[in-house]
């Protein structure tokens, strides 16, 4: 208590010694008046910012110092705001709730261990979370939570991966490819144009530049399946359902234990890339470096020929 009282001192004869009727008051007197006017009390203002109520009215008689009116009136024991009081809680009270709430945000965001990761579904299974056991096992963290694209609009004020580059924050991730892939058994049963197509798009817009280098597949016996979801059509490749269009970077376990297969000539692929988009608006915190900097490493480890 006596340090507090000892803080509020500080502050008043620092306004004095400085001169601060030049300027408008700090935030902290401007957060005790807004309270004091919204609440009728300075006992329930002190209650809600966690203080005294000696401290409040400290803060209130300095702002009246500064503006050179009377802020506050007693009337029957209830205080009641002036007219230039409460021309004043008008003025300020929309812009300073803007401003906590924008400082509750960033210190909110910032704060050490959370961690929100968002991504596609597909590179959040067959990529992301194979990998990132291994630095929970290593980090304690408060919270780590994995979201797919469409799980939140709140995902550019965290780290985003992603086919493209969605903004100027946005970085190569991992080199990557897009190529055909199926199941080798289902290969091996008959003619390339026997084999159904299975397209993440009605229009077979995914697959419109392998007709180009893959002939045979425009043949009218060519059957095609539609699956709306990228990591379903991966996994009916793997079941030797037919041929799927994916990336590299989350087929390389099934294309190294040899449950697909590139589908057609090698050569027959495209470069791509995975971007990461850091937070807008905000710094990484600790724990979000370490993670990037932890997947960062296993990109480069996981990128190679298959």
């Amino acid at each position: 208590m006596e340090q507090q009282r000892n803080r509020v001192e500080a502050v008043e004869a620092s306004y004095k010694k400085n001169n601060f009727g030049n300027i408008a008051p700090i935030l902290g007197h401007l957060r005790a008046f807004e309270a004091t006017a919204r609440l009728g009390s300075m006992t329930l203002a002190a209650e809600e910012i966690n203080t005294t109520v000696s401290s409040i009215s400290r803060h209130n008689r300095l702002i009246s110092e500064y503006l050179h009116v009377e802020l506050f009136e007693n009337i029957n024991r209830s205080l009641r705001l002036t007219e230039e009081g409460y021309f004043f809680y008008r003025s300020i009270s929309s812009s300073l709730s803007g401003i906590l709430e924008a400082t509750d945000y960033i210190t909110q965001h910032n704060k050490s261990g959370s961690i929100k990761i968002y991504s596609s579904s597909i590179f959040m299974f067959r990529w992301i979370i194979p990998r990132i056991r291994a630095f929970l096992n290593k980090n304690r963290l408060e919270s780590v939570r994995l979201f797919t694209h469409d799980a939140s609009e709140e995902r550019c004020s965290h780290i985003l991966f992603s086919l493209e580059s969605t903004s100027e924050n946005s970085e190569v991730f991992l080199p990557d490819e897009i190529l055909p892939v199926s199941n080798p058994n289902r290969l091996a049963v008959g003619p390339e144009s026997e084999i159904p197509l299975i397209c993440t798009h009605p229009d077979m817009t995914d697959w419109d530049d392998w007709f180009q280098l893959i002939p045979s597949l425009q043949s009218q016996k060519t059957s095609k399946i539609f699956i709306a979801d990228e990591n379903a059509a991966l996994e009916a490749a793997c079941q030797g359902l037919g041929v799927a269009i994916t990336r590299l970077s989350v087929a390389r376990e099934a294309l190294d234990t040899q449950v697909l297969s590139p589908f057609g000539n090698r050569q027959q692929k495209k470069p791509a890339f995975i971007w990461c988009t850091r937070p807008q608006g905000r710094s990484l915190n600790r724990e979000e470096k370490q993670i990037l900097s932890f997947l960062k490493a296993e990109a480069i480890l996981s990128f190679k020929e298959p």
